[in-house]
């Protein structure tokens, strides 16, 4: 299996029903050629770089998946042919990609979620016990000696 990722920039004037269809049409097809979707991340809409098919602005979504290397043409010729799709590539993020690695990728996925779902349950004991020292505030200006504690004599130019 390969890694891939691929961005693609859908039509920004279709409801999100729409939006949400286009998405799950290009999963099925990844999901169908035996891939799996390690992230799927919507940037939202967003403005272009130029206009493409008299188009501001585009809605962005960026793809992150693994499978056989034909996938890449079967995801794309999709995309080609959908009107809603504006612009579209691909990146190939690494030839070798195994199952082990996709596990390793979403444990601390997992992980993540457990503590963000625990955090407002859990009381931490580390800011017990703890005294900050107040900062000092006075400040000392680079003429005083710092020996005598006395202001020092300034040095004059005088430019001749």
């Amino acid at each position: 299996m390969r890694r891939y990722e691929t961005l693609f920039i859908v039509d920004p004037e279709l409801s999100d029903d729409g939006l949400k269809e286009v998405a799950e049409k290009f999963k099925d097809i990844i999901l169908a050629d035996k891939g799996h979707i390690i992230k799927y991340d919507e940037w939202g809409k967003r403005k272009l770089a130029y206009p493409v098919r008299k188009r501001e602005y585009g809605f962005y979504i960026l793809l992150d998946y693994c499978g056989p290397s034909d996938i890449v043409n079967e995801l794309e010729r999709n995309m080609r042919i959908d009107e809603r799709v504006l612009k579209y590539i691909t990146v190939k993020l690494s030839d070798s990609f195994d199952m082990e690695d996709l596990e390793k990728m979403k444990e601390p996925e997992k992980s993540a979620e457990a503590s963000t779902e625990n955090e407002g349950t859990v009381k931490s004991d580390e800011s017990e016990g703890v005294t900050a020292e107040p900062e000092s505030t006075e400040e000392t200006s680079e003429r005083d000696d710092p020996s005598t504690g006395e202001p020092g004599e300034e040095e004059v130019d005088s430019g001749q």
